[in-house]
């Protein structure tokens, strides 16, 4: 089988992210391989690392089965050897000759053997499916076949979930003593370590599929020498990342709600379908007071949503993930409006939801932004709360009225109209001071328990943008 050579728009799009294709581009030149060959079936390279080894680096073009010995393969289906290759036969196809050495033939036979077997399962699967669809429409019971397939699928899936189950737990116990060597040697000697003792460790609860607890974990990295109190806020989320693994030893014994927050937090994933059969759903006009963006190194983007209902005062969270050239699946406008019926994940303090339906086009909002605490005293008692039900909680929305942006020794504070404040994180007054210009309003801002980032401010009835990151 042979299949059309790539191009460089392709390359393109395949990029996880702009760090990636920058790199691939760098790869770009004959003298970065060794090695380079073709034929009607595949392209194929042998990159120059910066070790004693070349990387084997392989694409067969009729479905584009990608192949790298580079660790960066292991994360990402095409990695910057890949990419490169790919550009480089877009550039300068003279470079590439026409032989395929033998290993690369036989794994071409390979491919080329579970290409076969996997469209003999596919039409197998179709017909039994036009068979099942025409017994159904006659209204005629599932046949012992197709009983016993369905058996054996559900005996599959929880054998694979129990196979998920012990690599997890695996991974959360590796983390407590993980927890438990950082107690004994000292908080303080943290800020003598690199950036990869943090890393290595979220790489390992990556790999038992434990992905909530490694981003927790990855971001500790930031905190060591950030700050003067950083060793409390080391301590802080430490804790905080303790409990979740405590608690998961103990899960069996926690109420259903509160099970399905320590899942979540773990990583395991609930089906949409699932979310939406688990609740009631809430029609109301949504609108956003805030949004929170950020990418990590692998060129993951990452987005919260902050909704409050105009009519239920309710307060919601939309989390959507993206890569590389795809949009979120939702477009949110801050200050906007939208009909649309949610649906709360299962939790002991329901905050995150799912889109059900929405309907209509997005409406400008003016007016006061509904659900907004009065004071800190009542922010604070709010977050405590949601604590209380949630212990690992780690960022709650933050919506305060008629509060003011004010420097003082500590660095920049928001303050209430009693003189009680919020600490600000490091950088994210500027914009916001400029937006309230001295005078109260009302602010829309993430709380870790710490400090305060500003999400958005009221300027004359218009809820305005104050967040300094990823746009």
């Amino acid at each position: 089988m042979t299949g059309p050579v790539p191009t460089v728009q392709e390359a393109e799009a395949l990029a996880a992210d702009a760090g990636v294709l920058k790199r691939a581009r760098g790869l770009v030149r004959r003298d970065k391989w060794a090695r380079l060959g073709e034929d009607p079936r595949v392209i194929w390279g042998s990159a120059r690392g910066s070790g004693k080894s070349n990387y084997d680096v392989r694409l067969r073009l009729e479905d584009r089965a990608p192949h790298c010995t580079c660790p960066a393969a292991r994360r990402t289906r095409y990695c910057k050897h890949l990419l490169g290759l790919m550009l480089l036969r877009a550039a300068s196809p003279r470079d590439f000759d026409a032989v395929v050495p033998p290993d690369i033939e036989a794994w071409l036979a390979t491919k080329e053997e579970a290409a076969a077997r996997r469209r003999a399962r596919e039409e197998v699967a179709a017909a039994k499916a036009e068979a099942k669809a025409e017994r159904e429409a006659a209204g005629l019971p599932p046949t012992a076949e197709e009983l016993a397939d369905e058996a054996k699928r559900e005996e599959a899936r929880l054998k694979r979930r129990a196979q998920a189950e012990a690599r997890v737990t695996a991974g959360v116990r590796a983390l407590d003593l993980w927890l438990r060597d950082i107690v004994r040697d000292g908080i303080a000697r943290l800020e003598t370590r690199a950036d990869g003792f943090f890393q290595a460790q979220a790489r390992a609860l990556v790999d038992a599929q434990a992905p909530g607890l490694a981003g927790r974990v990855g971001a500790l990295a930031a905190i060591p020498g950030s700050r003067p109190d950083w060793p409390e806020v080391m301590l802080d989320r430490l804790g905080r990342i303790a409990v979740l693994a405590d608690a998961y030893g103990r899960e069996a014994t926690l109420p259903p709600p509160l099970r399905a927050d320590l899942r979540r937090a773990i990583g395991w994933k609930m089906r949409r379908e699932e979310v939406l059969a688990a609740g009631p759903r809430i029609t109301d006009r949504w609108l956003l007071v805030g949004r929170f963006r950020d990418e990590d190194d692998d060129g993951l983007r990452r987005e919260r949503a902050w909704l409050v209902g105009t009519t239920t005062k309710r307060r919601a969270l939309v989390q959507q993930y993206s890569r590389g050239p795809m949009g979120f699946e939702h477009r949110f406008v801050l200050g906007e409006t939208f009909e649309a019926d949610v649906v709360h994940h299962p939790s002991a303090s329901p905050m995150r939801v799912a889109i059900a339906a929405r309907r209509g086009d997005s409406k400008p909002w003016t007016g006061d932004v509904a659900g907004a605490c009065h004071d800190v005293e009542a922010f604070l008692d709010d977050q405590a709360a949601t604590l209380a039900k949630v212990p690992w909680a780690w960022v709650v929305p933050c919506i305060l009225s008629g509060a003011v942006p004010c420097p003082t020794p500590d660095g920049w504070w928001l303050r209430d109209r009693k003189g009680r404040g919020l600490p600000l994180a490091e950088g994210t007054h500027w914009t916001l001071a400029a937006l309230s210009g001295g005078r109260p309003t009302t602010v829309v801002g993430e709380w870790d328990g710490r400090r305060l980032t500003p999400l958005a401010a009221d300027l004359d009835g218009r809820l305005v943008s104050a967040f300094e990151g990823v746009a």
